[in-house]
C-alpha cells in the first residue's frame, strides 16, 4: 500500500510539473523580446521594405504610422502577445497587390533580417520563418513574369 501511494504521488508530481512547464513556457512573443522586441522587429522590417527595390513601391504611399501600428499588432498577436490585430485578413490585405513569389520572398527576407538583427535565437527565428511561409498561398496571387514566360513556351 505504501509503494502504491508513493507511485501515485510521483505520478501526480510528474503530471503537475509537466502542466506547470507547459503553462510557463515562454511564448514566441516573449522570446522575441516582448513589446520592445516586436517594435524593434517592426521598425526594422518597415525600414527594409522602404529600401527594398522589389517591394518599396507597395509601402511608399501608405501612412507609415498607421502601418507601423498594424504591423506591431499583427506580429504581437501572431506570436502570442497581448495585442489584438483587427486589420484585414492576409488575403483581403494583399489581393489587390497581385504579389508574385519573388516579391513575397523579398518581403519575407526583410522580416527575417529584422528578426535576426533583433538578437532572436535560432529557434525563434525558425518559428517566425515557418509562420511567414505559411502565408504564401494567402498573399501571392500571381506567378512571376519569368514563370509566365516559361509557362507560355511551347513544348517541343
Amino acid at each position: 500500500m505504501k509503494i502504491r501511494t508513493t507511485i501515485i504521488g510521483l505520478v501526480f508530481m510528474i503530471l503537475a510539473s509537466a502542466t506547470w512547464a507547459d503553462e510557463h513556457e515562454a511564448s514566441l512573443y516573449e522570446r522575441l523580446g516582448g513589446a520592445e522586441g516586436i517594435e524593434t522587429i517592426a521598425d526594422g522590417l518597415l525600414s527594409r521594405h522602404l529600401e527594398n527595390p522589389t517591394v518599396a513601391k507597395y509601402f511608399k504611399h501608405l501612412d507609415l504610422a498607421w502601418l507601423r501600428g498594424s504591423v506591431i499588432a499583427f506580429l504581437a498577436g501572431g506570436t502570442g502577445g497581448p495585442a489584438n490585430y483587427t486589420g484585414a485578413d492576409m488575403v483581403t490585405a494583399h489581393a489587390h497587390l497581385k504579389l508574385t513569389d519573388e516579391e513575397f520572398d523579398s518581403a519575407v527576407a526583410d522580416v527575417l533580417a529584422s528578426v535576426k538583427a533583433s538578437g532572436a535565437d535560432q529557434v525563434a527565428f525558425d518559428e517566425v520563418q515557418a509562420i511567414l511561409l505559411s502565408f504564401r498561398s494567402q498573399v501571392v496571387s500571381q506567378t512571376s513574369q519569368q514563370e509566365d514566360t516559361t509557362a507560355q513556351t511551347p513544348q517541343s
